[in-house]
């Protein structure tokens, strides 16, 4: 098993996840939704829907982390 850090982008965008814990992606969980909404940014998030995803010019004052630990899984 083996682990890359990385961050993600959409387009020209950095995305970065709305928490304060150590994210760890696998190709299993690996796999964000984009929810389009007309005349707004899209929003994303995990596919169970347990962290959300904003473009890094729309945080305000929550916690959030950049970097996310990608592993191989098994």
């Amino acid at each position: 098993m083996f682990f890359l850090f990385r961050a993600l982008l959409y387009g020209p965008m950095l995305l970065v996840a709305l928490t304060d814990k150590p994210v760890t992606l696998t190709e299993e969980t690996a796999q964000i939704d984009v929810v389009k909404s007309p005349n707004r940014l899209p929003t994303f998030r995990m596919h169970d829907s347990k962290l959300t995803f904003l473009p890094f010019h729309k945080v305000k004052d929550e916690r959030y982390k950049t970097y996310f630990t990608f592993g191989a899984g098994k």
